[in-house]
């Protein structure tokens, strides 16, 4: 790790810390309007939660704490149990109406009124049942809030996971380049020979050398071998070209194929740089997201 990375993660554990103490699930009375009209209520913003699985959640907990197996209905938004044993906020019967809107600056806006004997609870008629109903739409906020930093947390790491692919993919398109370079290079030295092979159906001389002697009859040096002219029969001779041109194609392919491979080869690696540095990037994006999970874990601590 390079010291940009370490930069960017001293950045995320500050921006975790002082996110985290901005972060509030204070459940606040309010009068709003429902489907019954304007009533005491209550409201609390869930950071982050997006609205659906608000919802979802709210519905699944309210259906697990109901004791007389009264259920919760979505009529036209409004999610609303009747006359529901609710051990957690009253010994009666209660009926609870949720609202759930997208909030101001994202998340979910949740809104909630709880009725006892056709009396809407406020701090004033009724504390007990009112501090209850603050307890459980705080808690409920946290653990939303805590779903949604998982499910970031979750989208986060596929990315870099995602990259991580990435980076593995170009390593291995690296190594297959350098593979097909030699490769090649062994399959042009065979095809070489058979070139060489075929040469020598058309001069016997082909390849051959003869001794170069000076004034004084002494060898300085080796000479090619002067051609031998030989008469070939026209089939043969044609199947020899025939031959020459299939290998002489071969081989230039197997050439070209090397040239791209050597021409590609600090392409992928300057792209395997450029994938480290946005893996880097992306761990310090985890990184941030652990924390802030961590924050959120504590704050019932």
């Amino acid at each position: 790790m390079n010291i940009r990375y370490y930069l960017t993660a001293l950045f995320a554990f500050f921006y975790v810390f002082a996110n985290a103490q901005d972060i509030s699930f204070n459940v606040e009375e309010t009068k709003a309007s429902h489907s019954t009209g304007s009533h005491d209520g209550f409201v609390v913003n869930i950071t982050q939660a997006n609205v659906k699985n608000v919802q979802g959640a709210w519905e699944k907990m309210m259906n697990k704490q109901s004791e007389n197996k009264a259920k919760v209905e979505d009529v036209k938004g409004e999610y609303i149990i009747k006359n529901a044993l609710l051990e957690d906020l009253n010994d009666s019967p209660i009926s609870v109406y949720a609202l759930f809107s997208e909030g101001k600056n994202g998340g979910t806006k949740m809104l909630a009124f709880f009725e006892v004997d056709s009396v809407f609870i406020n701090e004033s008629n009724n504390s007990d049942v009112s501090y209850n109903a603050k307890k459980l739409m705080e808690d409920f906020a946290i653990e939303s809030y805590k779903d949604a930093v998982k499910d970031e947390l979750k989208e986060e790491e596929k990315k870099l996971k995602s990259l991580e692919s990435d980076l593995k993919k170009l390593v291995n398109e690296n190594e297959k380049m350098h593979k097909t370079i030699s490769s090649n290079e062994n399959d042009i030295e065979s095809l070489d020979v058979d070139l060489d092979m075929n040469k020598k159906e058309y001069n016997p001389s082909y390849g051959e050398t003869v001794a170069v002697y000076d004034s004084e009859g002494n060898e300085i040096d080796r000479a090619a071998a002067p051609k031998t002219v030989i008469k070939l029969d026209p089939e043969k001779k044609k199947e020899l070209d025939k031959e020459q041109k299939k290998l002489s194609k071969k081989k230039y392919k197997l050439e070209a194929e090397i040239r791209k491979a050597e021409r590609e080869i600090p392409l992928n690696l300057q792209d395997q740089e450029e994938k480290k540095l946005e893996i880097e990037k992306q761990e310090a994006v985890v990184e941030k997201v652990e924390k802030k999970l961590k924050a959120v874990n504590n704050i019932n601590n």
